[in-house]
């Protein structure tokens, strides 16, 4: 059975997240991350795919530090964006058309 006190002593919707994503063991969270990255990605994917890339990682990027930085996500979901980060600035770097 779920410990779902958290519901009644809430006092903000920050509250309400908290202990939703604590009771999930932390994946709404990581889903809130890879749906940010995706909706991202398919608003801006009119423009050019390395641009929209490397724009998206870093808006998640930045994101998945604020949220790190309030507890809602541990280091191990918070590197995930950074890799990412990274690697298109690689493809971005190395990409020639």
């Amino acid at each position: 059975m779920y410990n779902i006190s958290f519901i009644n002593n809430s006092n903000s919707i920050f509250d309400l997240f908290v202990g939703i994503n604590e009771t999930s063991g932390g994946l709404v969270a990581g889903l809130l991350l890879l749906n940010l990255f995706l909706l991202i990605f398919i608003v801006f994917k009119q423009a050019d795919t390395k641009a929209v890339l490397l724009v998206d990682s870093f808006i998640t990027t930045i994101v998945a530090a604020l949220m790190w930085a309030s507890g809602l996500i541990g280091f191990h979901i918070a590197i995930f964006p950074i890799i990412l980060l990274i690697a298109s600035i690689i493809f971005n770097l190395f990409w020639n058309e």
